[in-house]
Order: C-alpha cells, then sequence, then structure tokens
C-alpha cells in the first residue's frame, strides 16, 4: 500500500480559526478577480456555466496555486495586493 504525499506547508487550508496560517486569500495579489480570464484559463469551465454564474460563487483562481479558492481560504505563501494594482 503507499504512503499518502505529505501535505505541503505553502498548500491552501480553509479559514477555521487560528490553524490556518496567512491571510485571507480575497485579499492576495495571486487571487485572479478577472472573471474572463477565469473563463479563459479554466477549459471546460464552460460546461458547468460560466465565471459569471453561480458554478464559482466567490470562488476565484489563485494563479500561484493553479485552483479556485474561496475568500476565506488562506496559505503561507499570501501577498498583499498594493496599492497601485487595487
Amino acid at each position: 500500500m503507499r504512503a499518502l504525499p505529505a501535505i505541503s506547508t505553502d498548500a491552501i487550508s480553509l479559514a477555521q480559526g487560528e490553524h490556518a496560517t496567512g491571510l485571507r486569500c480575497a485579499d492576495c495579489r495571486h487571487r485572479l478577480d478577472d472573471r474572463l480570464a477565469i473563463e479563459q484559463r479554466v477549459s471546460g469551465l464552460a460546461v458547468f456555466g460560466s465565471a459569471y454564474g453561480a458554478s464559482i460563487g466567490l470562488s476565484r483562481l489563485c494563479v500561484l496555486h493553479d485552483r479556485l479558492v474561496s475568500p476565506d481560504d488562506r496559505c503561507g505563501r499570501f501577498s498583499p495586493v498594493s496599492s497601485a494594482e487595487s
């Protein structure tokens, strides 16, 4: 039987109190908030509707981890959005 892979220290975790590291994904520079760009990067998303509908809700694409994240998800590689990027 194969062992499960170790969980990376930069893995995304659900924001569950003190167990989560870093700050919220909603405030991170790695979070792609442009829904059109998300549709272009996530092949097959149109099958579920679109990035504009309930298919992804408040989730957005983390370009660092290449996965959809919820606003309250967190990871140790958080990088705040600078005022110039806002």
